[in-house]
């Protein structure tokens, strides 16, 4: 087998998997804070780890094919999970239990817009949620045109 200069040494490949693994521990614990004390003591710290696990799983075409496989497993449960998220956010409006953030009811029942500001935006998980899906489908049409025009396409 040819000596390849950029495969991942034992060490760097430990390093990954570690990273992931305490980022998972933070997230579980930065969830736990948020729904038993929503304080932000320390959970600032907690996103910053959480954020370094999603960065190591974004650019994980430089390391082997199982890690590449486990974050692909980790992106599909959470492309799943939002797709799971939106359907309920659906089945919420459509059978009018709530109204979507962003708006309240007036004096006769009828839906009046709140005036918000970037925070409000911000924390909007609606808009969170599909921002995330218009990224998946960026990436993958990305990918897609890629490999067809740029990367040899189809032979005919």
């Amino acid at each position: 087998m040819p000596f390849d200069p950029s495969a991942p040494t034992p060490e760097s490949r430990g390093l990954q998997f570690g990273i992931m693994y305490v980022a998972l521990i933070m997230t579980v614990l930065c969830i736990g804070q948020y729904l038993v004390v929503p304080d932000l003591g320390w959970v600032f710290f907690g996103y910053g780890i959480l954020i370094g696990g999603l960065i190591n799983a974004a650019f994980a075409y430089r390391s082997d094919d199982y890690f590449r496989a486990q974050c692909f497993v980790g992106m599909s449960w959470s492309i799943a999970f939002l797709t799971i998220y939106l359907v309920f956010l659906l089945l919420l409006h459509i059978a009018d239990f709530t109204y979507v953030s962003g708006f309240r009811s007036g004096q006769d029942g009828e839906m009046v817009r709140i005036p918000m500001g970037f925070a409000g935006y911000a924390n909007d998980a609606s808009l969170l949620a599909m921002l995330i899906a218009l990224a998946f489908y960026a990436g993958f049409a990305f990918a897609m045109l890629r490999d067809r025009f740029f990367v040899g396409g189809e032979e005919e």
